[in-house]
């Protein structure tokens, strides 16, 4: 068992079939991961569109230093590589709830299963080590690769906001979902 200071410590890594998840720290504030903010494929439906490398650190400190959030980075074990980020915030200990999100950045491994893996493997560690009951995310209604990717793990769909989302000049619908634990 693993505790969420430890896993924040980046000396301990959850580990999956092909990939592994460890904290950030700020020497993962790279020009590859920034130029990962300038392609619209990887933007579209966040609200972030573009990170210098001193935004990345500053972001990664602001996420290191909360108690109820771990910041992680996805990882190809085979490469030792980064490919995407993934997160679990607003952690509950008490209602037993966090929200989840991720971001596969690196779009040379989008389609391979990667991201459910990450996402599977922080849920398994939410559910199993930290005892958490629920896991909630939103997403963009429109993107629908990570809906159907977000059902195949067991996510439901909760609750739908209809043109709630500005990005630009786009509006979209927003889509809250949940897993429980034993779902």
């Amino acid at each position: 068992m693993t505790s969420l200071e430890e896993l924040k410590s980046a000396k301990h890594k959850l580990i999956g079939p092909r990939v592994y998840l460890r904290a950030l720290d700020i020497g993962d504030a790279t020009e590859d991961y920034s130029r990962w903010f300038a392609d619209p494929m990887v933007t579209r439906f966040l609200g972030t569109k573009s990170a210098t490398v001193s935004e990345l650190k500053q972001y990664i400190i602001k996420k290191n230093q909360k108690n109820d959030t771990i910041f992680l980075g996805i990882f190809l074990k085979k490469l030792d590589t980064k490919i995407g980020t993934i997160k679990l915030e607003y952690i509950d200990h008490i209602k037993g709830t966090a929200d989840i999100a991720i971001m596969l950045g690196d779009r040379s491994h989008a389609g391979k299963g990667l991201g459910g893996e990450a996402m599977q493997t922080l849920i398994d560690y939410a559910f199993s080590d930290l005892n958490l009951s629920e896991i909630t995310l939103g997403v963009v209604a429109q993107n629908t690769v990570a809906v159907r990717a977000y059902k195949k793990l067991g996510f439901k769909e909760t609750k739908r906001m209809y043109q709630i989302v500005h990005y630009g000049t786009e509006t979209y619908d927003q889509v809250a979902m949940s897993l429980k634990r034993g779902d």
